[in-house]
């Protein structure tokens, strides 16, 4: 049993506290203690990437216990002090200054971005969270980190090479609103003599943190969320270190997961996820596993080769999923129905839905405009890794 919060006295929120805070994260990180007592390991995979193996016979699967307090979700991310700054409650920070940031009306999720970005290791920044940085790929794996013109050449014709573009357009507009806080917070933290000096974060490191939060989030399995609403790129959900090494595999399972709660959900296989009082989560699946053999998770069950690519930047050669996204406007001006044309083909429900628009004249004819669905918006998975 993973030890819970009492151990730790690194706190966020202040400069030594940080320190303290990221020290202890990467002797947390470097040890191994967690995957060794789980019968795991972390080594290359046969794709060129990471993943969990087991180092014995797993005969009634794994379990893995990690800290809350090494979650990073939108909840930790604003504990920070530069999310404070980016929300206009950091304390050292003027009056007026914390109204002018305020009025940029910068999001949860958007300050979870810039948190995960400034960690960046390239920026070496002395973030709390550089440790879980560090030990993240270099490039990320979506399809909106790819070199512009692969992706394009790769997707064009696509509804998502089309949504490449107001995703990028969407990721700029965000780096336009953090230039504006780094300007108040240089002005004031500078002037304040304060030692935390705000490093510009650039669009390539947001579009990194995009690219790792996109690829690398479970559901919220701390319970923690605060009642956040999704943002554009949908909920944010809670990124957890040594979790995420687990790759995808069909057949493996799908965990259910809720947070502070002593209970356990069964997945396809017998998952079980959960969070309790004295600050750990708890993942696992019952699936055996074979000492030497790659521990997997699945990413969904019914996620199709458009999620999967935008999200993770692969697809399945023979995805049962596979479906694109049709928008329907509905009478009178509505929010457009969204349905899934699949393998099956266009249902009576699609059908009967083209043909009211069609007769009533209520709209133009949802001419296959495809929208990603993230996850953790309203997606029936809610054990899923996205």
């Amino acid at each position: 049993m993973v030890d819970g919060n009492e151990k730790f006295t690194g706190r966020l929120g202040d400069e030594a506290g940080e320190r303290q805070f990221a020290l202890e994260f990467r002797q947390f990180l470097s040890s191994g203690a967690v995957l060794s007592a789980a019968g795991l390991v972390q080594k290359k995979d046969p794709h060129g990437g990471i993943g969990l193996f087991a180092t014995r016979p797993l005969l009634r699967g794994f379990e893995l216990e990690i800290p809350t307090r090494w979650v990073l979700d939108v909840t930790s991310a604003r504990s920070t002090r530069l999310g404070q700054g980016g929300l206009g409650f950091y304390s050292p920070l003027s009056a007026s200054a914390r109204n002018d940031i305020r009025k940029l009306a910068v999001t949860e999720e958007e300050v979870l971005l810039l948190v995960l970005a400034d960690a960046r290791p390239t920026r070496q920044s002395g973030s709390p969270w550089a440790p879980y940085a560090e030990i993240l790929p270099q490039t990320a794996p979506d399809v909106g980190s790819w070199p512009a013109g692969v992706a394009q050449d790769l997707l064009r014709g696509t509804d998502l090479g089309a949504a490449l573009l107001e995703a990028e357009k969407d990721l700029a507009a965000l780096h336009a609103k953090v230039v504006s806080v780094w300007g108040v917070l240089s002005t004031e933290l500078l002037s304040a003599n304060d030692d935390v000096k705000p490093p510009a974060v650039s669009l390539d490191d947001l579009r990194w943190a995009r690219g790792m939060l996109l690829s690398r989030r479970f559901p919220d399995l701390v319970g923690r969320g605060g009642g956040a609403s999704p943002g554009i790129w949908g909920d944010a959900g809670s990124m957890v270190p040594l979790l995420d090494f687990l790759n995808h595999g069909p057949h493996i399972m799908g965990v259910k997961t809720r947070g502070f709660e002593d209970e356990c959900w069964d997945g396809t296989v017998g998952g079980c996820a959960k969070g309790n009082e004295i600050g750990v989560v708890s993942v696992g699946n019952s699936a055996p596993c074979a000492k030497g053999t790659e521990v997997l998770h699945n990413y969904g069950a019914r996620k199709s080769n458009e999620e999967l690519m935008a999200m993770y930047g692969f697809a399945l050669a023979r995805n049962p999923s596979d479906r694109v996204s049709l928008l329907i406007p509905c009478k009178g001006g509505g929010e457009p129905v969204r349905c899934h044309v699949d393998r099956t083909g266009i249902t009576e429900e699609i059908f009967e839905a083209l043909l009211s628009v069609t007769v009533m004249g209520s709209g133009e004819g949802g001419g296959g405009s495809a929208e990603q669905e993230e996850e953790g918006g309203g997606d029936e998975d809610e054990a899923e890794l996205a």
